[in-house]
């Protein structure tokens, strides 16, 4: 193969690794295509599951068969409080990080927030979070993890270092008499 035919071929390949700007526009576009009507099939299929679960019960009424009736409807009333009872506890975990995480003034990373004992923080009877709890929840997070806490401190270091430090090099201009002459000699020592 001759290097002239390396060229095109090393060419041809380079040209199929890019996508055209129009075929990626029509991907996008069938995707979203596809993504309405998925949610147009879903909404059409539980219309129908509805639908038929209405006939079924309406059969069993007039069959008189009222007992597997009143099952399905207890059957159906136990899963919709499971349900229920499941987002009403992840409503108040969140709720018990979130107090935390705001009396802590947060971690540094989100990922830490795994840190935090939601048991550990107790309501009282009427649905708020107890204090005491909340409290001993953030000085045991402040303990036991205090370098995953944010800092308090807003300074953004160096340009917020403290001024008057004898660590960066010095103005030999603003020195009086023995300290200029004591400075520049320990410069010249330095090279």
């Amino acid at each position: 193969m001759s290097e002239q035919d390396k060229d095109i071929k090393i060419e041809n390949e380079a040209k199929e690794e890019f996508v055209s700007k129009k075929a990626y526009q029509d991907v996008s576009t069938d995707m979203h295509k596809y993504k309405t009507d998925l949610k147009e099939t879903k909404a059409l299929l539980n219309q129908i599951q509805a639908e038929q679960e209405a006939v079924k019960k309406e059969a069993l009424a007039e069959q008189g068969r009222w007992e597997e009736l009143y099952n399905s409807n207890q059957s159906e009333l136990d899963q919709i409080k499971q349900e229920r009872d499941s987002d009403k506890n992840k409503f108040v975990d969140y709720h018990k990080k979130n107090s935390v995480l705001q009396k802590i003034g947060g971690f540094k990373r989100d990922d830490y927030n795994k840190f935090i004992d939601v048991e550990n923080v107790s309501m009282n009877d009427d649905g708020s979070l107890n204090e005491d709890s909340l409290m001993n929840e953030v000085d045991r997070i402040k303990q036991e993890y205090p370098e995953l806490l944010k800092s308090a401190s807003n300074t953004k270091l160096p340009n917020d270092a403290p001024q008057g430090n004898e660590v960066g090099p010095q103005d030999a201009n603003k020195l009086q008499g023995h300290e200029k002459v004591q400075y520049l000699k320990s410069l010249i020592k330095k090279k």
